[in-house]
């Protein structure tokens, strides 16, 4: 077992230290006792925007490691149920994008095809109404809300750059909206996408390139 704390830790309980099993075997013989069903699969999902909304479009990335954080590449499925809706290849560093339509009331997984067992819930908000999306193209980004209910609904967008706001706009949107974010907008580098609901709390975050 290897166990790591700092110096300001070391009399803390040690549910507060660092703790790994790590397996140890001859180099030339491989290590004895590991086979593909020790492989403890980690998913971790990144939905765009931030947040999973029940009843609308999401797309989301995912990345697969094991249990000594190492990247894994392998097939993946979103399922619901017993019935598999998607699959989708990790083919670099363990990671690749899904994108579906949710309906409300259903459970959604993303598991590993090959260990069916290994599988992490796509977890919705139960404050969130707006899914975010951005999709590059010729002219700047197309920008895409999706909203879980019909009812217009005043948001706020706002693009930050170094701390900086270059660019504002307030929209009433119901259902899907979407625009086309010019580019000539966005500062070089990294810029960040905010939408704030009409109580200017944030809902939707984007980083924008």
């Amino acid at each position: 077992v290897l166990t790591a704390y700092t110096n300001w830790s070391e009399e803390m309980p040690k549910a507060y230290h660092f703790s790994k099993k790590i397996k140890i075997g001859v180099a030339d013989e491989g290590i004895s006792g590991i086979s593909d069903s020790d492989i403890a699969y980690n998913i971790t999902l990144f939905p765009e925007g931030g947040n999973f909304v029940s009843g609308v479009n999401n797309t989301f990335a995912y990345e697969i490691r094991d249990q000594f954080g190492n990247a894994i590449n392998e097939k993946v499925e979103l399922i619901s149920g017993s019935k598999v809706l998607k699959t989708d290849s990790a083919t670099w560093q363990g990671k690749g994008i899904i994108s579906f339509k949710s309906k409300s009331g259903k459970a959604y997984f993303v598991r590993i095809q090959s260990a069916p067992a290994h599988k992490t819930p796509v977890q919705f908000s139960q404050e969130a109404a707006i899914s975010l999306s951005a999709k590059k193209n010729p002219v700047g980004y197309q920008i895409i809300f999706n909203k879980s209910t019909g009812e217009k609904q005043d948001i706020h967008y706002a693009i930050i750059h170094n701390n900086q706001i270059i660019h504002y706009k307030s929209l009433s949107i119901s259902k899907e909206y979407s625009f086309i974010l010019p580019e000539e907008i966005l500062k070089e580098g990294t810029n960040q996408l905010v939408v704030f609901d009409n109580s200017y709390l944030p809902i939707a975050e984007r980083l924008l390139f």
